[in-house]
């Protein structure tokens, strides 16, 4: 399971580097949709580990109550595809360092 989520966040660090090989552009709704289908792609990947876990946190950082996407949640708190592009990688460090240190 944990060689599955390293593989996610090694692809997610790849698209960073360089979003237009893989994306076309800074979009978080690109990014979004990218991921979903390589999640998809990757039998037996934790999609739960972007859908659910880190949506909780996104709706629990941005305190929404309703049950929002991330993307969506990320793309109205900041000013528009590029910033919220770069504001999920803020997330996902975040996120994943708190998931380390619950580990531990």
């Amino acid at each position: 399971m944990q060689k599955k989520v390293d593989l996610v966040y090694k692809k997610l660090l790849e698209i960073n580097k360089n979003p237009k090989i893989y994306i076309g552009q800074k979009s978080i709704v690109l990014l979004k949709a990218y991921m979903t289908g390589y999640i998809y792609r990757e039998e037996g990947c934790n999609y739960k580990l972007l859908r659910e876990e880190f949506n909780d946190y996104i709706k629990e950082y941005y305190k929404i109550p309703e049950d929002v996407d991330w993307a969506r949640i990320l793309l109205a708190y900041t000013s528009g595809e590029e910033m919220a592009f770069d504001m999920f990688y803020y997330h996902i460090e975040e996120f994943v360092k708190q998931s380390l240190d619950k580990c531990f």
